[in-house]
């Protein structure tokens, strides 16, 4: 279960139960990249090949034009939760789109 977001090849969008991802691809159509946010659009993981994964908190603020979300650095991301699902109920997702998907997770600290 990965589908392309219209207009951006290189962008695809794909979800489990409680868990979003927005994961990145380059030219050769390699996972470059992702962002796993929670259900509730409360919690981000942000994971780049290369680099350090980070967690950051979500919090809507404002009014009307005002309105945005703020990410704010938030302490630590417990990835059993997110392991587990991927595991148990990640059958529809391609196994190498899931086997980038369970490394970046586990490689949060």
């Amino acid at each position: 279960m990965i589908r392309q977001n219209a207009n951006e090849p290189k962008r695809k969008l794909l979800e489990t139960r409680s868990f979003h991802f927005t994961v990145f691809l380059d030219e050769n159509v390699r996972i470059v990249g992702f962002d796993m946010e929670d259900r509730n659009a409360t919690h981000l993981l942000q994971w780049r090949r290369g680099r350090k994964p980070r967690f950051y908190g979500v919090a809507n603020v404002g009014k009307g034009y005002q309105n945005r979300d703020e990410v704010y650095e938030n302490g630590a991301f417990n990835s059993t939760d997110a392991v587990a699902e991927l595991k148990s109920f990640g059958g529809n997702i391609r196994s190498e789109v899931c086997d980038v998907l369970l490394t970046g997770i586990s490689d949060y600290h």
